[in-house]
Order: C-alpha cells, then structure tokens, then sequence
C-alpha cells in the first residue's frame, strides 16, 4: 500500500472523500475538492493527518513501536473491537492503518 492509493482509495469513494474535506474545511476554512485538499495539505507525504478525522468517527488509529523490535504496531480501536497488525516501517504502518480505516468506514464497521 503506498500514499497514492490510499488517496484513490478515498476518492473513489465521493461520501468518505466529502466527509473528509467538510470536516477540516470547518477547522481551517477551506472550500476544496478532495484532490486540491491532498495537494493542499501533502497527504501524500504525510498520511497520519487523516487520523484526525477518523478520530471524530470513532475509528481511531494507534502507530506504536513494538517492544525489543524494529517493528511497529498498528492498532485501530472502534467501538466494537480492536485490530493489531505488525509492520517493518512506520510509514507501512500508518497506511495499513488508514487503509483498514477506510474499509471499516466503507463497510459499516462489519469487518
């Protein structure tokens, strides 16, 4: 997984994508198509700045370094369960996270 599919991932999606851009257009005034707001804020580059959002609908995302590792965990808590999942690097991790995100997001939780 890597930056530019996780924002073709969303943008496929126009409800998620809208969501999004509505949601730091409250915070920071902006008025923006998904596309612009990525550019705009180097999703591309820096990812973990959607966590806020999904923060706000109670799918939260942890990246944390494991114990005695180079390895770091991915951990997404929702209000029905928690999902764990191993990585080499934190950048993996975080998109592992934002893709798992997206599809709990997609799929109504039910995965």
């Amino acid at each position: 997984m890597n930056t530019i599919k996780i924002i073709e991932k969303i943008s496929d999606n126009s409800e998620l994508a809208d969501r999004i851009v509505n949601h730091f257009e409250g915070n920071f005034k902006i008025k923006t198509s998904f596309q612009k707001f990525c550019n705009k804020n180097y999703i591309d580059v820096c990812p973990s700045l959607l966590f806020y959002f999904f923060d706000t609908i109670n799918i939260r995302i942890a990246i944390m370094p494991m114990v005695n590792t180079d390895m770091w965990s991915c951990r997404i808590f929702t209000d029905k369960r928690i999902m764990i999942s191993e990585h080499y690097s934190r950048k993996d991790a975080e998109l592992e996270g934002l893709n798992k995100a997206i599809d709990l997001y997609i799929n109504g939780y039910e995965i």
